[in-house]
């Protein structure tokens, strides 16, 4: 991909001096993309080794690619991204967008000194060919190239990370990016994890959101981010909140955190790995960086430790889920697309015979007063739709949900909406067996049905219902819509049976005529 003439370390300075490192691979997985299954490296061309001189200039380096259109067997001709003024680039990260666009971030600073530093951003929108303008992201102030123990100012772990760019699967124009940074400056807190975001493709950048929410001064450093096909964005760090007894801010551990709105907000992080470890005596250099990948249900990370008895760098893997999703149910009944017929809910507890596994809710919605495009759902398939969420309410109040996450692999698509179909006997997390969702340019047309089965429905205790007189809504709601299909039983004509407990099974049934 990229060599250069060797150059004598020793001796006069070389000005033909150039080093290739922090190489970084991506490839267009994206089947809308017109350059499908291109593949883009990036990295620095360091010319700085014998130019360097304290106190005068920094070394220089500057960020190259290249591409493959033919899956790694060619590369093209490599060439230089950032601008002629952006002479000290490094740590670049390339990715690409849901619409095909090749993006390129990386950190502008002194790798002698570090303090303040630029993150800038470049893109192309032709598979690499061209370039456009360096953007800036943001200016920030480094933690330290070493971070440092509680007891002493002595340099500790290396904390040189790179701004880690990611993209949106479904929206081309959102971006996400992490980094540490050291916003208080020189106090006790060395370096926190940021996300920042934006939503035009990089032209602006929101405030930065804090993602650990540790309450000590100690430091988290050298994060990274990867996104899944539903949006859930995973990020994984360096930790070493739990060593607050003196000395302190030493002992390490990797923390994750996810967020299912786009960036906005994280759910609470945790910890993967079981036992904390030190950095080896004398600040030995275990490594600076983590590695994290994502599939549809799990991120997987790596890390180095000083676990095992060479104590200079081990590596350790794990995976973990999903973390629980916020609730997708409204507290209260929403304004939906009204049922003014053929509307049924059905709950059977049968938790008495047995775990559950024969519990069983249906509702079906099959005639309504509006029209509704099949558009109204997002996609459910491809993570552009939100989570689908059955929400029943008894006066007023939330009594029980079920979802289903977007982008799910048993989404589908139909006419004119979408179906979740679950074949094997897994089932959903919340029992849910089986989704349709549909639209019809006729009002009247438009429907929804949703089953759950098994010993995973939230049904627990809640039948029979202390009484058959309340006020009972049952809805479907898509939650990055504003559509939802619900249905009121109450009112003449609507008919609440409240059977109780039948031998051991509890039903609670309600129709709407």
């Amino acid at each position: 991909v990229s060599g250069d003439p060797a150059s004598v370390l020793l001796g006069p300075p070389d000005p033909n001096y150039r080093f290739n490192d922090r190489c970084q691979i991506t490839v267009d997985r994206f089947t809308a993309s017109p350059r499908t299954d291109n593949v883009y490296i990036a990295w620095i061309r360091d010319k700085g080794w014998y130019q360097y001189n304290p106190g005068f200039f920094s070394p220089p380096s500057d960020i190259w690619f290249s591409r493959s259109t033919d899956n790694g067997q060619t590369f093209s001709p490599r060439v230089q991204i950032n601008d002629p003024n952006q002479i000290l680039s490094n740590m670049p990260i390339p990715r690409v967008a849901a619409d095909g666009t090749v993006l390129v971030s990386w950190l502008d600073y002194d790798v002698w000194t570090g303090g303040a530093g630029t993150i800038w951003l470049d893109k192309s929108t032709d598979g690499g060919q061209n370039w456009g303008k360096d953007q800036l992201v943001a200016a920030i102030n480094l933690p330290p190239l070493n971070v440092t123990t509680g007891a002493s100012p002595a340099p500790d772990a290396r904390a040189k990370g790179a701004p880690v760019l990611a993209t949106s699967p479904t929206n081309a124009n959102e971006l996400y990016m992490v980094y540490a940074a050291d916003p208080d400056g020189p106090l006790a807190d060395e370096a926190d994890i940021f996300l920042i975001r934006s939503t035009d493709q990089g032209t602006t950048w929101s405030s930065p959101l804090r993602v650990n929410t540790d309450g000590t001064v100690n430091d988290q450093i050298l994060p990274w981010i990867d996104v899944k096909a539903n949006g859930t964005i995973d990020v994984v760090w360096y930790d070493r909140r739990n060593d607050i007894l003196p000395p302190g801010d030493q002992l390490g551990d990797v923390y994750l955190a996810q967020s299912n709105d786009g960036g906005q907000s994280f759910l609470p992080e945790v910890r993967l790995n079981d036992q904390s470890f030190p950095t080896p005596a004398g600040g030995t250099w275990m490594g600076e960086y983590l590695g994290l990948v994502v599939d549809s249900s799990y991120a997987y990370v790596a890390w180095t430790t000083s676990l095992e008895p060479s104590g200079a760098g081990d590596v350790y893997f794990d995976k973990t889920a999903n973390a629980t999703q916020a609730l997708n149910c409204p507290s209260a009944p929403a304004s939906c697309t009204p049922a003014p017929g053929k509307a049924l809910f059905l709950v059977k507890d049968k938790g008495a015979d047995g775990p559950g596994l024969r519990d069983k809710v249906v509702f079906r919605w099959l005639r309504g007063s509006a029209a509704v495009a099949g558009t109204a759902f997002g996609d459910p398939t491809d993570g552009s739709g939100g989570n689908m969420s059955l929400c029943w309410y008894e006066n007023g109040g939330l009594l029980m949900e079920m979802n289903v996450a977007d982008g799910h692999s048993n989404w589908f698509a139909i006419k004119d909406g979408f179906k979740c179909l679950d074949r094997d006997t897994t089932f959903e997390s919340d029992g849910v067996k089986k989704v349709v969702l549909k639209g019809h340019a006729i009002p009247g047309r438009p429907k929804a049905i949703v089953l759950g089965k098994d010993g995973n429905l939230p049904i627990g205790g809640l039948v029979p219902r202390p009484s058959s007189t309340a006020s009972w809504d049952v809805q479907v709601h898509m939650s990055d819509n504003s559509n939802c299909f619900g249905a009121s039983f109450t009112g003449p004509g609507h008919v609440v049976q409240n059977k109780g407990v039948l031998g051991r099974i509890g039903i609670f049934k309600a129709k709407a005529p």
